[in-house]
């Protein structure tokens, strides 16, 4: 499992933090252990690629800070 935090822009309310992780529980195996605005932490196996994860965030409206 890959364990990540990801920070994440476009965020600021409660309904944004619903949001996200609904999109993230979306994905098949991942992990959705916290999500607060403006992050998430989240593990996933080495089937759910870090692209996917982005992809299915940018489809909610939102978008994932490089490092």
């Amino acid at each position: 499992m890959t364990n990540e935090t990801l920070k994440i822009e476009g965020m600021s309310c409660g309904h944004c933090v619903r949001a996200v992780t609904e999109a993230l529980r979306e994905i098949e195996g991942v992990d959705v252990q916290r999500v607060e605005i403006g992050k998430a932490e989240i593990a996933y196996p080495a089937t759910v690629t870090r692209e996917r994860v982005v992809a299915a965030l940018e489809d909610a409206g939102y978008g994932v800070i490089e490092n």
